[in-house]
């Protein structure tokens, strides 16, 4: 009766152990981290974002996505900022106009942004992704206005680089929530 037993518990055995070896865990917080930040384009800057203070205890895609969009919203309406201070000092009509064309850009990107959190609270992470590219293509946009000479004013280069990478945050933790829906 014994043997019997054991005969049958040792298939089940390898059946339970097999089981156990391809199961992979839930990644920790900070491998989270590093594997969403491992893909954007600024990775310094996303683990400053996505780790403030070292507490990401428990964090999930979600709260990832979460603790972006405040310093998205935020760069969002800097830049934004920025361009009305330096449309208000230019005085080449040229430059203005171009000046102009980024001011729209960044109130597409700012109303985005704020679409995009409203996705993020519904649910709907498969729109979640197309939302966050149409919110990057801006900053894109911004430059090319500037792409004949008079050139970009550093500020106003430096500015839409910072918002591109942090939208390159997004985009990352965007897809990550579609795939993982």
């Amino acid at each position: 009766m014994g043997r019997m037993l054991l005969s049958l518990l040792f298939p089940l055995l390898f059946v339970v152990l097999g089981c156990l070896a391809n199961a992979t865990p839930d990644p920790t917080p900070s491998d989270l981290i590093t594997t969403i930040c491992s893909q954007t384009t600024d990775v310094p800057l996303c683990h400053l974002i996505l780790s403030p203070g070292g507490r990401v205890a428990g964090a999930t895609l979600r709260d990832l996505a979460k603790i972006s969009l405040k310093p998205t919203l935020l760069t969002a309406t800097e830049t934004f900022k920025l361009i009305i201070m330096l449309f208000k000092v230019e005085r080449k009509k040229k430059t203005r106009q171009r000046f102009r064309s980024c001011l729209k850009d960044y109130v597409e990107a700012i109303r985005g942004v704020r679409e995009w959190e409203a996705l993020l609270n519904s649910g709907n992470y498969s729109s979640l992704y197309s939302k966050a590219v149409a919110i990057a293509i801006r900053p894109l946009h911004c430059d090319q206005n500037f792409a004949q000479q008079p050139s970009e004013p550093d500020q106003l280069r430096g500015a839409n680089q910072k918002f591109k990478d942090i939208c390159s945050i997004i985009t990352v933790i965007s897809d990550h929530l579609n795939q993982n829906n």
